[in-house]
């Protein structure tokens, strides 16, 4: 599989795929509480979605960058 590139927007209690699509963060492996969160702002990680397993329904990443800066208007998108 090609690797594909996305930006997750992480807070405490979600990893956002999109605006549509999360997860609980207690269903990853991201260890939360080592995270910084600050009350205003959420965390965006640019990642390569290395595969997905149907059968496990499970999607393996691998983070490019941990200080992603965002446009205006991607952050838009995400709070859409």
């Amino acid at each position: 599989m090609e690797s594909k590139s996305i930006v997750l927007r992480i807070n405490q209690e979600k990893v956002f795929f999109n605006p549509q699509i999360s997860l609980p963060t207690s269903s990853t492996d991201i260890t939360v509480q080592h995270l910084k969160f600050n009350s205003n702002s959420d965390i965006f990680w640019k990642v390569d979605m290395i595969s997905f397993d149907k059968d496990k329904k499970s999607i393996y990443v691998s983070v490019q960058d941990y200080n992603i800066l965002l446009s205006f208007s991607m952050i838009l998108t995400f709070y859409a």
